[in-house]
């Protein structure tokens, strides 16, 4: 199940959670690998029968390429951020690669924007000289869907403490 960005509410606390797309499943990534190993082995067997002795060897580095990236690509899913919204707080947690990291910012104080850069639009949460950049590793399309459904929840909540 690949849900980049989904929400919650208990007790008070509007809870959202984005995490990065996650399309490719465990299986299906060895698949992958296996198929790749195949055509690799392959090549190289070919390549070794008509005297080239060194196949073998980039075959194996090439595979242990792949094999790595496969690997950190699966890993980086496991990366989240948590925005958590109270009346008191807002509260972002930031989890990569097995560490975590968290900013709190007063609720009527904190402010979102979205600041360019070079190749994206990075998206930040903050007050008083600090920011923290959530979703960034979200697509644009899904960024632009965080910062409007995070606009909508701080002004609800702002709302709610004026009443």
């Amino acid at each position: 199940m690949n849900q980049p960005i989904s929400e919650s509410a208990v007790h008070g606390v509007i809870e959202i959670v984005a995490r990065p797309h996650r399309s490719a499943s465990i299986p299906l990534l060895a698949l992958i690998f296996s198929a790749l190993s195949i055509a690799v082995i392959a090549v190289a067997s070919f390549s070794f029968w008509q005297g080239n002795v060194f196949a073998p060897v980039f075959a194996v580095l090439d595979l242990l390429l792949v094999g790595s990236c496969l690997w950190w690509v699966w890993r980086r899913g496991d990366d989240f951020d948590r925005v958590s919204i109270d009346r008191t707080a807002l509260t972002v947690e930031r989890y990569r690669r097995g560490r975590t990291w968290q900013a709190r910012y007063a609720t009527p104080w904190a402010r979102l924007w979205a600041q360019p850069q070079a190749q994206r639009v990075a998206l930040l949460v903050g007050s008083h000289g600090k920011a923290t950049e959530i979703g960034d590793f979200l697509a644009d399309d899904e960024r632009e869907r965080l910062e409007r459904l995070m606009r909508q929840r701080l002004s609800d909540m702002r709302a709610e403490l004026r009443t």
